[in-house]
């Protein structure tokens, strides 16, 4: 799998979805949007998602919605 990355083909495939990469952490990634789990809860209102940098957007638009 590793010379497979070197050649820029997709080793990691989404078995739910069309998705496909060369990095695990990419696929891992990427099965959150699959699963129902949310961690990531926004401080100012009821907002939750699975990835962090979501909250992050999404938090930067909620702040600035209440100033």
């Amino acid at each position: 799998t590793h010379e497979l990355m070197h050649k820029g083909e997709s080793v990691f495939k989404c078995e739910w979805c069309d998705f496909a990469c060369e990095h695990y952490s990419k696929f891992l990634r990427h099965q959150m949007c699959h699963k129902d789990e949310r961690p990531f809860k926004c401080s100012s209102c009821d907002f939750s998602c699975s990835l962090v940098h979501n909250l992050k957007n999404h938090e930067k638009l909620c702040k600035n919605k209440s100033e």
